[in-house]
């Protein structure tokens, strides 16, 4: 099943064009990535869903490695800690 991509960067570089961070496609496979951010600035005409749509800021309380593992665990990008089977992530 697809669902909306989504990303949490956790660095921008506007000089080279570059955001790095979880990307996740909507294929249930969450990774880490760059991704260029000009993409984000040119409209998709086929796309069935928006490039970029801005959410809430994260104020993380994990490492990056953290939300990754999660991710993968949950075949999507989540920072909901209730899902989280903590224990094993923070090991």
């Amino acid at each position: 099943m697809l669902v909306a991509p989504s990303w949490l960067l956790s660095e921008l570089d506007p000089y080279y064009d570059i955001a790095f961070g979880l990307c996740d496609l909507g294929m249930d496979l969450p990774e880490l990535r760059n991704v260029s951010i000009a993409n984000w600035k040119s409209p998709a005409p086929n796309a069935e869903y928006p490039i970029c749509r801005m959410g809430q800021a994260l104020r993380p309380s994990y490492p990056m490695s953290v939300y990754h593992k999660a991710a993968r665990m949950n075949k999507q990008i989540t920072t909901d800690q209730e899902s989280w089977q903590l224990r094993t992530f923070l090991d």
